[in-house]
């Protein structure tokens, strides 16, 4: 039988390279989950959307 030592250092080894991969890819990305993105009307370059300002020019979008 296992032992909870052997039990729990396992799930502690499996947590550790989980949170390395997601820290190492930045992030949980799947494919499909790009931004929304929208032309800021003031310099015209590509913002996200959902921000309140443009990221280049810092004006209202």
């Amino acid at each position: 039988m296992v032992s909870w030592f052997a039990l729990i250092l396992a799930v502690g080894v499996v947590g550790l390279i989980v949170l390395i991969v997601v820290v190492l890819s930045k992030g949980l990305r799947l494919p499909g989950m790009g931004h929304a993105t929208l032309a800021c009307p003031h310099c015209g370059k590509e913002t996200r959307a959902g921000r309140p300002s443009c990221e280049h020019c810092g004006q209202d979008v």
